[in-house]
Order: structure tokens, then sequence, then C-alpha cells
């Protein structure tokens, strides 16, 4: 099924020096290849979230072919009911909304491996003269996966792999907020070991801190 979009879609997307006075022919030619060679992935789904319409880019991305999308519920590259349902805002506000919704999600692609990516939202009016939701997606997994480690190596302890100073900084912090707003006591016990800056002093930090695990 290829998609007509409507001019505000084309507006989003469409480069300053695209064909503004062709016959509509030519024109809906020349939507339906801005739609299917998108480098983002594309999908359309109706007012009740089924899905309309996909390019290649998406169907790569996601791992699925456009046939096993095409008239399928979205729920299906979801991970779950939960999260399907709490997407309802995004797509609620993108489509009662005259003005695009951006945000970073996570899909799940068919082999059930995460899809993170950032997502630009905005409504058009399909070929039904239904209204729907076009969503334009790029993958940003890999800076995903990047920013995470990141804040791992800040948070843990680059030897031993166990949480930091830092992390445990920030767990007291949360732990303390939560037990104020449930209004509960909370109790913090520190351990210390006697007489172990000799082993330190002696093997160094390394087999120091190996011992921890022996």
């Amino acid at each position: 099924m290829t998609q007509t979009l409507t001019p505000a879609v084309m507006n989003l997307a469409v480069p300053a020096s695209a064909p503004t006075q062709q016959s509509p022919s030519v024109q809906i030619n020349y939507q339906s290849a801005l739609f299917e060679h998108n480098a983002a992935g594309i999908l359309i789904v109706d007012q009740n979230r089924m899905i309309y319409d996909v390019n290649s880019s998406l169907c790569r991305m996601l791992m699925f072919r456009a046939e096993d999308l095409l008239g399928q519920s979205a729920a299906l590259i979801h991970f779950s009911q939960e999260t399907y349902d709490r997407f309802q805002g995004k797509f609620l506000e993108a489509l009662q909304s005259a003005h695009s919704v951006q945000t970073e999600y996570q899909f799940r692609r068919q082999d059930g491996s995460t899809l993170w990516a950032k997502i630009l939202g905005a409504r058009i009016t399909l070929s039904d003269g239904a209204p729907g939701v076009l969503w334009s997606m790029v993958d940003t997994s890999d800076l995903h996966d990047a920013q995470e480690k990141l804040r791992y190596q800040a948070l843990h302890d680059a030897l031993t792999g166990l949480p930091n100073r830092r992390s445990m900084d920030l767990a007291i912090n949360q732990m303390m907020a939560q037990a104020a707003r449930d209004g509960h006591a909370l109790a913090l016990m520190l351990m210390d070991l006697d007489n172990f800056k000799p082993v330190n002093d002696t093997w160094r930090e390394w087999a120091a801190m190996s011992s921890f695990f022996w």
C-alpha cells in the first residue's frame, strides 16, 4: 500500500529543491519515492493504531517483512501490552496536535532484541480521509549502548566491577527519598575489614581486591 502524504507531512520532509509545479501523477511518484527510499524508518498507523503502511528502512530496522506488519496492531513492535498502553499518550498527542511529537523509545525487533530509536510523529490524513499518525524513526541503538556503557563505567569500579562510591551515594539518596515518601525508617550498615592495609601494601591493589572473590 503506497500512502499519499498530505501537504503538512510533506513540509516536514521535502527539501527546498523538491518539484512544486508538477502534475499530480508526478507529485505522487515523487512522494512515493521519498517514502520508500527514505533513510529513516517510516511507520504509518490509523486512528486505532493498526499498521497502515511501512517503508523498507523500517522493515530493516525491525527485521520484519512488510507483509508481516501491514494490517497488524502496533502492539506487535512493543515489548508488552503494558508498554503498548503507556505509549498511547504519545500516540494521542501526535494524533490530536497540530505539531509534531518527538521522543526516544525502545521497540521490539522480530528476533526479540531491542531497537532504540529517536522518533518523530505527526498527524496525517489517510487515503480514505481518516486521520492517522506518521512516525519517522532513526536508529539510535549504538548511541544508547555507548551511553549505557559510559554510565556503567561511571558507577562501577573498573577492577572489581562492584558499585563505586558515586553509585552508593546515588542509591542512598534514592532510598532516603523513598523512605521519606513512605514514612519509613532507613538503616545503613557499614562493614570494615581489620588489618587489610598490610595486604594491600604487600600485594598491591589488584591482588588485594581480588581476594574479595576467593
